[in-house]
């Protein structure tokens, strides 16, 4: 019987499936949202009342149990960096159940750290990063897109050349004729 061995298909680069590279997140933490529902009836209570102080204890019970929920996933909370939203209701009036219709919506944003290092393959590092550098436009002046029709027209002013010397003779011809000039 021939040895049979089993083959292992590459991506770009031979044993690069294999290669593993930590993953970190940017400097300052990455903003992360976490939204929760109350009831209505703690929307706008008034300092100093029970209601505030319920609506305080359940904004601290829900980043609390967020913040432990990253924690098990390998996320560390920046410190000082908890935003909280004003309640607002919910973006759909129509509610399926009757009873869901007196609720309210706030959504926390807080920065997270890595506290682990989290290890992906090299393939998919580099593709990550081609994607990235593709898409972040704002970052980059140059896109390296030009329109041609505009970058002809400022390379025939810069080198002075006039339109009239710029087209063919057929084309004049064809267009003093009043055809259509195409180029044989």
């Amino acid at each position: 019987m021939p040895d049979r061995r089993r083959r292992v298909p590459y991506g770009r680069q031979a044993g690069a499936c294999s290669l593993k590279v930590p993953l970190l997140s940017p400097v300052g933490g990455e903003r992360l949202e976490g939204c929760f529902s109350l009831p209505s009836r703690l929307a706008n209570t008034q300092p100093h009342t029970n209601e505030h102080y319920e609506y305080l204890g359940a904004v601290k019970e829900n980043y609390e149990r967020w913040v432990d929920w990253r924690r098990r996933r390998g996320w560390d909370v920046v410190p000082g960096s908890l935003q909280i939203t004003k309640p607002y209701a919910p973006l759909v009036e129509h509610t399926i159940d009757e009873a869901d219709s007196g609720i309210v919506w706030i959504s926390l944003y807080a920065r997270f750290t890595r506290s682990t290092p989290l290890y992906v393959g090299l393939d998919d590092f580099m593709e990550i990063r081609e994607k990235g550098l593709r898409l972040s436009i704002p970052e980059q002046k140059d896109s390296g897109w030009v329109n041609p029709l505009v970058y002809a027209e400022e390379r025939r002013k810069r080198q002075g050349v006039q339109l009239a010397e710029y087209r063919s003779p057929e084309w004049w011809e064809a267009e003093a004729k009043g055809e259509k000039w195409q180029p044989r």
